[in-house]
């Protein structure tokens, strides 16, 4: 018996070691290493049993956080906001094309600006995210493939290659979740797919797990998307629901993995849907048109948080603000918002931490609105805020349900 176990740990030992060549010598393709992954919850949605809700009966309360402004922290537009228990970093890649870090008093922690080609310089930047842990700020340059660290002083630290074109990138233990939404990569294509979501190991260039989202045929259509973001739950999990899915799908640092599926009954997207979409030169308004007309309905904007997922929903130009608690699975489906808590912020969140979701309110609606909203909003925001300021970030608090 004893023979037997040492010649089968030997063998182990000889597979191991055989695999480890194989990814070693790989080169630039990936090897992949995809197991079967657990069946999804599915949250059935009813939009036809959506209301009009206010605010009151949907949030405890609102704060805010009033941007600094000046010659230095301006922003142009927010295209990502990273929400930790003490700081908010902000990025705007196309105007000012910078990253901005505040605290949650408002006061600024630093701004990166540090476009170019050389090392510590982004041409295209496409993502950001922040390690409590070395406290590094990283932001992902699509156009030169690299992610690059700075220090919360702004100092360049280094570089890692992500060698496969994303639109995000979010390191997550050792590995790297890559989303790469529709876009084609030849150095990532398997079993004649090329999976748009992937957990990546850079030590030995190998694909733990892909997630082939998207209908196949979908993978030669040119469609308008919003690029969505990672929702962080912890340090070992995040949360995605790509475009054009109605998946949500969670990731680990060791495998990806169906969450939940989105069932809008009758009004989920068919067959016929995806195949006008590998249309070649298919028009997104032909698209959105063919949908229209069979009442057909996508959800995006999707962030979940530790206790709640929300997403909007659009069915025939109309859209559906949707909550589903996972303590007590009810959902909660707004149709309009009435604002009866403040009368100026706008209910589009484009964070959450923990069970809060972060807005943006316009400075400028604020600025022409201080005497009506004298003893509405708190005296400091009125008393600095800017008429042509940065956005206040507007924070929502959920009541349970």
């Amino acid at each position: 018996m004893k023979q037997l176990l040492s010649i089968h740990f030997y063998v182990k030992q000889i597979l191991y070691l055989f695999a480890f060549f194989l990814f070693a010598c790989n080169g630039g393709k990936p090897k992949y290493i995809v197991k079967d992954a657990p069946q999804a919850d599915t949250i059935c949605v009813d939009i036809d049993k959506a209301k009009d809700d206010s605010f009151r009966d949907m949030f405890e309360k609102i704060d805010y956080i009033l941007m600094p402004y000046d010659s230095v922290f301006c922003i142009g537009k927010v295209d990502k906001l990273v929400v930790t228990d003490s700081l908010l970093f902000v990025m705007d890649r196309r105007i000012s094309r910078g990253i901005y870090a505040l605290d949650r008093k408002g006061n600024s922690v630093i701004v990166i600006h540090k476009t170019g080609t050389a090392p510590g310089e982004y041409v295209a930047m496409k993502d950001i995210s922040y390690d409590e842990k070395t406290q590094e700020v990283k932001t992902y340059c699509v156009a030169r493939k690299k992610q690059i660290h700075y220090t919360l002083q702004g100092h360049f630290v280094k570089e890692n290659d992500i060698p496969y074109f994303s639109l995000r990138v979010e390191p997550i233990g050792d590995n790297y979740i890559l989303h790469a939404d529709y876009a084609k990569s030849e150095d990532l294509k398997w079993n004649g797919k090329y999976p748009n979501l992937i957990l990546w190991n850079p030590k030995e260039n190998v694909v733990l797990f892909a997630a082939d989202y998207f209908k196949a045929p979908a993978a030669k259509a040119t469609l308008i998307t919003s690029q969505p973001q990672f929702s962080k739950l912890n340090d070992t999990l995040y949360s995605i629901k790509p475009d054009h899915c109605n998946t949500v799908y969670h990731i680990t640092p060791h495998q990806i993995y169906p969450a939940y599926q989105l069932d809008f009954g009758p009004y989920n997207l068919d067959e016929d849907f995806w195949n006008m979409a590998s249309k070649k030169r298919m028009k997104f308004k032909t698209l959105d048109n063919y949908s229209d007309s069979r009442e057909l309905c996508e959800a995006f904007r999707f962030l979940e948080g530790k206790d709640f997922l929300y997403f909007v929903c659009k069915q025939r130009k109309t859209v559906t603000h949707v909550f589903y608690s996972k303590k007590t699975k009810r959902l909660r489906q707004i149709a309009k918002f009435k604002n009866d808590m403040d009368y100026v912020t706008l209910f589009r969140p484009i964070a959450i931490h923990d069970d809060k979701l972060y807005c943006l309110l316009d400075s400028e609606e604020v600025y022409k609105m201080k005497e009506e909203l004298t003893g509405v909003l708190p005296d400091r925001l009125l008393e600095n805020v800017q008429e042509f300021g940065n956005p206040i970030i507007a924070i929502f608090t959920l009541k349970p349900f």
